[in-house]
C-alpha cells in the first residue's frame, strides 16, 4: 500500500524450495527435497541424488532428516554417494558446517543449530 517504515536495521529472510519435478516424474519419494538415505540413494536403489535438492539424515544429529543447502554438504553427500556405487565403506559423515560473508562479517556455523537456544557473539555487531 505504499506505507513506509522507519528502521536502523531490517532482516530479510529468503527461503529456497527444492525443484523436485524430476524427481516426481521419475517415481522418487520428496519431502521438501528428494529423500535420500545415508549414502545418497533414493528409494529406487539405481539412482543416487545429493545437493541442496536432497533431504538426507544428519547422523551426528540422530538422523533427523534434513535439507542441507551448502556447498560442502554436496562435497560430502558426493563422497557418500561415490563409496557406495563403487561397493566400498562410505567415509565417516562430516558435523555440517556452512559459512556466509555479510559484506565484512564471516557468519560461520558448526552442526544444525535444531532448537538452538544460545548464542555466541564475537566482536561487535554495531561495528
Amino acid at each position: 500500500d505504499g506505507t513506509l517504515i522507519a528502521a536502523d536495521a531490517v532482516l530479510v529472510g529468503v527461503g529456497a524450495f527444492a525443484c523436485e519435478a524430476l524427481a516426481r516424474t521419475a517415481g522418487l519419494t520428496c519431502d521438501n527435497g528428494v529423500v535420500v538415505d545415508e549414502t545418497a540413494r533414493t528409494r529406487d536403489p539405481h539412482i543416487y541424488a545429493i545437493g541442496d535438492v536432497t533431504r538426507r539424515p544428519i547422523p551426528v544429529h540422530g538422523g533427523v532428516m534434513h535439507r542441507l543447502e551448502s556447498v560442502p554438504n554436496a562435497l560430502e553427500q558426493a563422497k557418500q554417494a561415490a563409496s557406495a556405487i563403487v561397493g566400498r565403506a562410505a567415509p565417516t559423515p562430516e558435523v555440517p558446517w556452512f559459512w556466509s560473508d555479510q559484506y565484512d562479517v564471516k557468519l560461520q556455523i558448526a552442526g544444525v543449530p535444531f532448537d538452538a537456544d544460545r548464542q555466541l557473539v564475537r566482536g561487535d555487531p554495531a561495528s
